[in-house]
């Protein structure tokens, strides 16, 4: 092909243009530094993130995953302060049974399915509903060598009927429902349950119910109705009524006598056999599991039948009104030796088995009955005194030994010599 005069200047002149603007650079845009909190200048999220979520996003550059410096935000959703929504905070998270998955983990299922588990001894502690809280101590509870949780539920009278009143969750009100929760999370983290049920539980006086019959009815239905939900979770141990004798001695005051009880020990008892008289055959109807009491030795507990029930639970407290005048280890020694072979004798008497239900030393009151310059080194040798009786026993051997408190008050063991002493005891027995 051949070109002339202005026709072919005119086609050579487009052909340099677009060759040269071929050749010329593109300038672009001065990017933005990255924000790693905000994504900012970062480039395109990577496959399978999800911005809004950060699901799938990986941390930041300059995230620390172990402190959470430089990791940004946290995600939509998630309370910082109680973790709630964050997801997994680390490798040791375990969603099987949430164990440190963050302070307040998934509910479990409602149809979650149990089995009972009897350890061969109860081997028990309370305050579950803390414990659920700061799940780091759950495997140092187990190497103590718990095995069974202590769940109590509490009930007072509210506009002439009986609500649940603890435990509470968190920072909203008592139901059965969040009850539920904490025995299945005791389940699921491999711990037998003993639930313990008060109806009209107070602090001093207080005025509970008017008539007796109408509060023995109106109690008796609120442990039925456990006994069923009981039932239902495969609870292992369930004590109908937990202390009733020392809740009609010390909570109800008598209006003839202000600041004097109204009924005596004798009455007590004898009000506490017609409730269980009541109470014990439709509880056994709904309930296949093993059934305790747990009374306070407040009188002379041998006079007074423990029948329809399984295990006898002894309340082991220390300092008591009893032990008020005692000065030495050995006075300490022979009266936990006369109140074990007081259960003794009662277990034989009624054939039943009996434990050691609830045990707890409180260091805030050795003074001033006792010159105690060390109360913490006080209460385990308490300990250590009851756990060498206890093992002594040989007739009538106990099944259990529960305590009643982890950390909380001075009541507490953890961190504290009496955990040493309580876990070489757990550890002797079976």
């Amino acid at each position: 092909m051949t070109c002339q005069g202005m026709k072919c200047i005119l086609i050579i002149s487009m052909l340099t243009l677009l060759l040269t603007t071929a050749m010329t650079p593109t300038p672009t845009a001065t990017p933005e530094p990255c924000d790693p909190e905000t994504g900012v200048g970062c480039g395109p999220p990577p496959p399978g993130c999800d911005p809004e979520t950060g699901e799938g996003c990986g941390p930041p550059l300059g995230c620390d995953p172990e402190t959470g410096e430089g990791c940004g935000p946290p995600p939509p959703g998630c309370d910082p302060e109680t973790g709630d929504g964050c997801g997994p905070p680390a490798d040791d998270c375990d969603p099987e049974t949430g164990y440190a998955c963050g302070p307040v983990p998934t509910y479990i299922p409602a149809d979650t399915p149990f089995e009972r588990q009897y350890p061969t001894t109860i081997k028990a502690i309370s305050e579950p509903g803390f414990l659920f809280e700061y799940r780091e101590d759950i495997d140092r509870i187990k190497e103590l060598g718990v095995n069974t949780f202590f769940i109590d539920l509490s009930y007072e009278r509210g506009n002439g009927d009986y609500i649940i009143v603890s435990p509470e969750e968190y920072d909203d009100p008592a139901s059965e429902e969040w009850a539920a929760e904490i025995i299945r999370r005791a389940k699921l983290a491999g711990f037998a349950v003993m639930l313990r049920l008060q109806v009209g539980i107070g602090f001093g006086f207080v005025e509970q119910f008017d008539d007796w019959d109408e509060f023995k009815e109106d109690s008796v239905a609120v442990a039925v109705h456990w006994a069923s939900l009981a039932e239902e979770l495969q609870i292992e141990y369930y004590m109908p009524f937990m202390e009733l004798n020392k809740f009609l001695m010390l909570d109800l005051e008598n209006p003839q006598q202000p600041g004097q009880p109204r009924y005596t020990f004798d009455e007590a008892m004898e009000m506490t056999s017609e409730w269980d008289s009541m109470a014990l055959p439709p509880i056994r109807e709904q309930f296949s599991g093993v059934l305790i009491n747990q009374l306070s030795p407040l009188g002379d507990i041998l006079q007074h039948p423990v029948q329809g029930y399984d295990i006898y639970g002894f309340v082991y407290a220390m300092p008591d009104a009893d032990i008020l005048d005692m000065e030495n280890d050995d006075e300490v020694r022979a009266k936990t030796k006369f109140w074990f072979e007081q259960a003794e004798i009662l277990a034989q008497q009624n054939d039943v088995d009996w434990m050691v239900v609830e045990a707890f030393v409180m260091r805030d009151t050795f003074d001033p009955w006792w010159d105690v310059e060390d109360p913490y080194k006080t209460q385990a040798d308490i300990y250590l005194v009851a756990a060498e009786e206890y093992i002594e026993v040989k007739t009538v051997p106990p099944v259990g030994f529960g305590i009643i408190n982890w950390s909380w008050g001075d009541v507490g063991i953890k961190d504290t010599p009496s955990e040493d002493v309580l876990r070489q005891f757990f550890d002797t027995l079976e």
